[in-house]
C-alpha cells in the first residue's frame, strides 16, 4: 500500500478517511449537546455546570493510564471504532430519557462520565494511530490538516448547536451528536493502514507497571516534561473557563443561544487559519518559539473574557476578539506540541505517554472546574475567567524552562 509520504495527503485514501471520520466525530463533540441540555433543558446552576464538566473529565482522568495500556496492547483502529459506537449509544440514552420526561442530572452526569472515558480512549488511540498512516517527516502537516478540519467544524458546530437548541431543543442536539459518532465509526471501518504489531503477551509486565511506564518516560525526558507542564497549565485554564463561560455569556451578558453559537464559531475560523500557518511559523521561528508564542497569545486573548461587559456590542467585540486571537494561537500550540511528542516517542510507548500527559491535563481540568464552581457563585463568574487567563500565561513560562525540539527518532 502506498503511504501518505509518497503522494499528497488529500489524495491518500487512508489519511482522507481518517480525516473525515475524525472531523465528523469532532463536529458532534463541538455541538455542546450535554452542556446545552444541562443549561437550557434542566436549568442548571453554576455548581451543576461545573459538576458536569468534572464528570466528563474525571472519568477520563481515572481511566487514562489504563487506556494507554490498552492502546499499546491492542490494535488502535478497532478501539476508535468501539469508542465511537459506545458514545453514540450513551447519547441516545440521554435523548430517549429527555423525550420521555425522565432525564435527570444523575443520568446526564453518568453519560458525561462514560463519554469522558470513551473520549480519552478515542483520542489516545488516534494520536498513536496517525504515525501508522503518515511518515514522521509529515506529522506536522498531517496534524495541521486534522486540526484544520477541527477548526472548520468548530466554526460551524457550536453555532449549529445553538441554532438547534433555539429552533428545536437541546435533546435534538444530543441526537445529532449521537449520529455523528455513528458516522465516524462507519468511516473508520474503511481505513486500511497497517499497524505495528502490539506488544506480545510474553513481554507484558502487568497493567499497573505498564500504566505508569508512560509517566516515567515523561518525567525522564526534559522536552516532554516541559510540554507536559505547559499542557497542565493550559488544561487548568480550560476547566476554569469552560465550566462557567456558557453561564457568563448567557446570564451575565444576556446573549441568546444562537448569538452565543455565532460568536464562538468565530474561533473555528481562527483555528483554521492557525492550522494553515503552523508549518510556516515553525519553519520561521522554530518549534520552541512557536509553542511559546501560541500559548502566550492565547493567554492575552483569554484576558478579554472577564473584561466583557456594558452594551451588547462592546461585549460582543471583546468575545469575538478573544476567539480570533486565542483560538488561532492555541491551535499553533496544539499542533506543534503533539507533533513533537509523536516524533520523539517510540511507537510501542505512544499510547502510554500520550495517556500520561492527557491524564495530568484532565486532572488539571477537573481542578480548574472545581475552582470555578467554588468561586463562580460568591465571587462572580469573571473571577474564574481571569484565573484561566493567568494559568495560560504560566503555561507559556513552563515552555521556557527547556526548549522543546522536534528532533528525535521513533523506535
Amino acid at each position: 500500500m502506498v503511504r501518505a509520504g509518497d503522494e499528497g495527503l488529500w489524495r491518500h485514501r487512508d489519511f482522507r478517511r481518517l480525516w473525515l471520520a475524525r472531523t465528523v466525530s469532532q463536529f458532534g463533540s463541538l455541538l455542546g449537546a450535554l452542556p446545552y441540555t444541562a443549561l437550557f433543558f434542566l436549568d442548571a446552576s453554576a455548581a451543576q455546570m461545573a459538576t458536569l464538566t468534572v464528570a466528563s473529565v474525571a472519568s477520563g482522568s481515572l481511566s487514562g493510564l489504563v487506556t494507554g495500556v490498552w492502546v499499546d496492547r491492542l490494535r488502535r483502529r478497532p478501539l476508535m471504532i468501539a469508542a465511537d459506537a459506545s458514545r453514540a449509544v450513551a447519547l441516545l440514552s440521554v435523548f430517549a430519557a429527555a423525550m420521555t420526561d425522565r432525564l435527570a442530572f444523575t443520568h446526564l452526569y453518568l453519560a458525561a462520565l462514560l463519554t469522558g472515558v470513551l473520549d480519552v480512549l478515542f483520542d489516545v488511540a488516534a494520536v498513536a494511530y496517525l504515525p501508522s498512516v503518515v511518515p514522521q517527516r509529515r506529522l506536522v502537516e498531517a496534524n495541521s490538516r486534522l486540526v484544520a478540519g477541527d477548526a472548520v467544524v468548530e466554526s460551524t458546530a457550536f453555532g449549529v448547536g445553538g441554532l438547534i437548541v433555539q429552533v428545536a431543543s437541546a435533546p435534538v442536539a444530543v441526537l445529532v451528536d449521537a449520529g455523528t459518532f455513528a458516522l465516524s465509526a462507519l468511516g473508520l471501518s474503511g481505513v486500511r493502514a497497517p499497524e505495528p504489531a502490539p506488544t506480545p503477551s510474553a513481554e507484558r509486565v502487568g497493567v499497573l507497571r505498564e500504566a505508569t511506564d508512560g509517566a516515567r518516560f515523561v518525567v525522564r525526558d526534559p522536552t516532554l516534561r516541559a510540554i507536559a507542564a505547559s499542557l497542565v497549565a493550559r488544561d487548568f485554564a480550560y476547566g476554569s473557563i469552560g465550566a462557567v463561560i456558557l453561564l457568563f455569556v448567557a446570564r451575565d451578558l444576556d446573549f441568546p443561544p444562537a448569538a452565543m453559537g455565532a460568536i464562538f464559531a468565530v474561533g473555528g475560523v481562527s483555528s483554521f487559519v492557525g492550522a494553515l500557518l503552523t508549518r510556516r511559523l515553525t519553519t520561521a521561528l522554530g518549534t520552541r518559539r512557536a509553542m511559546v508564542l501560541g500559548m502566550a497569545l492565547t493567554a492575552v486573548a483569554s484576558a478579554a473574557l472577564p473584561l466583557a461587559r456594558g452594551p451588547v456590542a462592546v461585549a460582543a467585540v471583546l468575545l469575538i476578539a478573544q476567539q480570533l486571537l486565542g483560538d488561532g494561537f492555541a491551535t499553533v500550540y496544539e499542533i506543534t506540541s503533539e507533533s513533537v511528542r509523536q516524533a520523539i516517542v517510540p511507537d510501542r510507548m505512544l499510547g502510554r505517554v500520550d495517556a500520561a500527559i492527557r491524564v495530568a491535563g484532565l486532572l488539571a481540568t477537573v481542578a480548574g472546574a472545581l475552582v470555578a464552581g467554588a468561586l463562580g457563585g460568591p465571587a462572580g463568574l469573571r473571577v474564574p475567567l481571569a484565573l484561566g487567563a493567568a494559568a495560560q500565561a504560566l503555561g507559556a513560562v513552563a515552555l521556557l524552562h527547556r526548549p522543546p525540539s522536534s528532533t528525535g527518532t521513533r523506535g
